[in-house]
């Protein structure tokens, strides 16, 4: 039974990937790459990892009152929620980093779920402010 799990696994795999790359270019893709400057991508890559790390260390302080969580562990759990946000629609990863960061700790995920809704919320009132700043100095045509 589970060889046959394993083969149905890879068999959808392999048709998944398939149909992904099926009508790809890989000319274009080829120019497309040679047309990357690295500079930018290493400084787009650094910005991206910096502002994992900030909101790492911030659900880590979120879920300090609940339990005491390294900085790191914080964010190799967000790393691979958001990793599999990319993979799993609807912020599946976010449900995952409630439940690996539950079972790290050992506390009740309706907890850790509300630090992840309290973290959201931050985001929204922070977006929110934001926006109404961009608004304020960069008014809409009329």
């Amino acid at each position: 039974m589970k060889f046959l799990k394993i083969f149905f696994g890879i068999i959808v795999s392999v048709v998944c990937l398939y149909l992904s790359v099926c009508h790809i270019d890989f000319f274009a893709l080829r120019e497309s790459f040679n047309r990357i400057n690295i500079f930018w991508m290493l400084f787009s890559s650094a910005g991206v990892f910096i502002s994992q790390w900030i909101r790492s260390m911030r659900w880590a302080r979120l879920l300090k009152p609940i339990h005491s969580v390294t900085n790191l562990k914080s964010f190799q759990i967000y790393a691979v929620g958001n990793m599999t946000n990319l993979i799993i629609p609807l912020r599946g990863g976010d449900i995952l980093r409630v439940w690996m960061m539950a079972r790290h700790l050992s506390e009740n995920k309706s907890l850790i779920l509300a630090t992840l809704v309290t973290e959201r919320l931050i985001d929204l009132i922070f977006f929110g402010f934001l926006l109404g700043i961009s608004l304020l100095l960069y008014p809409l045509p009329q």
